[in-house]
């Protein structure tokens, strides 16, 4: 996954819109394929004037092969994606349909997993631009639909990237700071069904009352919200934290976060708290930000 998501990363910007053509849409997923090692496509151009492919595979191990109904996606500087390896300056990219294949060597029971989860599918949409004059990455776009369960919104922009060369690609990665960050999250069964279970296994393990452990635990995390002393975080902010975690395990409403920070987030400005293990709670985190102007809100929707 990791290698698909940098794949698609790279792909984020010189054929205009109305230049995608077959030889184009299919020139363009091969450095992909390569990258990734995942099956090749058969794609087409769409009505719209996007390059689109049925039945994408776009993620798969021993376990459960990731699938997508069907892709489109738009390339602005496909010239240097496909002859020299470059990331295009902008990539509009969505997938609609996305459901797991699982493997558990039983026929019968993949099977019918296979026709439950096909009618779940979630849609996606990702949209990254590369202003090349002022060495900005904009995340103008990043939406996963998973219908009445909920949503994700979110959009970022990220200065110092000079995607222009292989070097200056890799050294972005040192001096690419994140400046503005937007997430929206709506959860209507969105936590249950993605995030329960892993978390919910990793801090219960060996409860023998989980209930009771569920409610010590959210009554511990309430106190280090309340305690925070960071500049970067208001009351109110602390009170929409508070709220979340009130209703959990059962969150039923919609969680806003805005991130401003003047000179940025980065792996010179964060690196040396990772590398210290300064980051291990939530309080390390939030005053590793002290700098940056944090706004949270949570909405609840079993509140009239």
């Amino acid at each position: 996954m990791k290698r698909l998501i940098a794949a698609l990363l790279m792909l984020a910007g010189s054929a205009n819109a109305q230049d995608m053509t077959p030889t184009i849409c299919a020139d363009s997923v091969v450095p992909l394929t390569t990258l990734t090692g995942l099956p090749g496509v058969t794609s087409s151009v769409a009505a719209d004037g996007r390059c689109t492919a049925l039945d994408v595979v776009i993620y798969q191990d021993d376990r459960q092969t990731l699938r997508a109904d069907r892709v489109y996606w738009r390339l602005e500087g496909a010239d240097r994606w496909i002859e020299d390896g470059l990331p295009p300056t902008r990539i509009d990219i969505s997938a609609e349909g996305i459901w797991p294949e699982f493997k558990t060597g039983d026929v019968v029971l993949d099977y019918l997993l296979r026709v439950q989860n096909k009618r779940s599918g979630i849609s996606v949409e990702l949209v990254l631009e590369w202003d090349e004059d002022e060495d900005d990455l904009l995340v103008e776009a990043v939406f996963l639909d998973f219908g009445p369960l909920g949503y994700i919104d979110a959009s970022a922009k990220v200065t110092g990237v000079d995607l222009g060369s292989r070097f200056a690609l890799r050294a972005s990665a040192l001096t690419g700071k994140l400046t503005e960050l937007d997430i929206k999250v709506q959860s209507t069964g969105l936590f249950e069904n993605y995030a329960l279970l892993p978390l919910g296994t990793l801090v219960l393990r060996g409860e023998a009352y989980p209930a009771r452990a569920t409610a010590i635990i959210k009554s511990h995390v309430i106190d280090d919200i309340r305690a925070l002393d960071s500049p970067s975080l208001n009351e109110q902010s602390k009170d929409a934290l508070v709220a979340l975690v009130e209703e959990l395990p059962n969150p039923n409403g919609i969680f806003e976060l805005s991130l401003r920070s003047e000179d940025g987030l980065g792996a010179r400005s964060l690196g040396p708290a990772f590398l210290t293990g300064k980051l291990d709670t939530f309080s390390d985190a939030i005053n590793a930000l002290s700098d940056s102007d944090i706004a949270i809100n949570w909405t609840s929707l079993s509140k009239p």
